[in-house]
């Protein structure tokens, strides 16, 4: 972690939201290492009804029917669980925003320079739109770290 913390200027750390704890001790470790620096858990799974919507929202813009198994799904499930990325195929997982922003923690990333941290990367998906959300709530610059990777 210590090379981590030599290479890559960061002052806050957002762990992503997983079923598993490995991204928070991913977290743990780049915090603690080095300076202190905070951390803050500012990003949330949605749940199926946010997805269903997503998914729904889509369709009706691309009308694209290659959503439909999804859709179906979707409805079929409990509307207040969350939401799970790696239920979804590759086709599907490219049009799904996994993550919402706790609204709360906002003004810990306006002008951060911050360091996401996760589990695993497969796709990107996942890294990609939670990045887009920091952005999007004024974070100066977005970097990731992962503990592993399907990529080569």
């Amino acid at each position: 972690m210590e090379i981590i913390r030599s290479k890559i200027q960061f002052d806050l750390v957002v762990p992503l939201p997983s079923s598993a704890n490995l991204s928070k001790i991913v977290c743990r470790a780049c915090v603690r290492a080095g300076d202190p620096v905070p951390h803050v858990h500012a990003l949330r799974k949605i749940t199926v009804r946010n997805a269903l919507h997503q998914a729904q929202q889509y369709r009706k813009l691309s009308g694209s029917k290659d959503l439909d198994r999804l859709i179906r799904s979707l409805k079929a499930s409990s509307q207040n669980a969350i939401f799970q990325m790696k239920e979804l195929d590759r086709s599907e997982r490219r049009i799904m925003n996994p993550f919402e922003v706790d609204v709360a923690q906002t003004h810990h990333l306006a002008g951060a320079n911050v360091l996401l941290t996760d589990d695993i990367a497969s796709s990107g998906r996942s890294l990609s739109c939670a990045a887009q959300l920091c952005v999007q709530y004024g974070a100066a610059s977005v970097v990731a770290v992962c503990l592993l990777s399907q990529n080569p």
